[in-house]
């Protein structure tokens, strides 16, 4: 019998608990928009994408500003990348 190992790029930054609470606002904002308590189209709009972002960086475990913010911290002041050899 062969086994694999698959290899993926996939590296949660998002914690277990951070996930729930994630999932836990998402979800309220959502039924808030639901319930009909937020009643402006613009505010219904931001409201709306605020919660799918918040749910689906909880249900990927990873958060895409998270990475973005590690990345830059990485850089040194010379905008070069710091982990990379010249």
């Amino acid at each position: 019998m062969k086994t694999t190992t698959a290899h993926t790029s996939f590296i949660p930054n998002v914690t277990r608990n951070e996930r729930g609470f994630r999932t836990a606002l998402g979800m309220g904002v959502l039924a808030a928009v639901i319930a009909g308590t937020i009643s402006a189209p613009t505010a219904m709009f931001a409201a709306t994408m605020a919660s799918v972002y918040l749910v689906m960086s909880a249900i990927m475990g990873i958060d895409p500003v998270y990475a973005a913010a590690q990345s830059l911290s990485r850089r040194d002041r010379s905008g070069r990348n710091a982990l990379t050899v010249s």
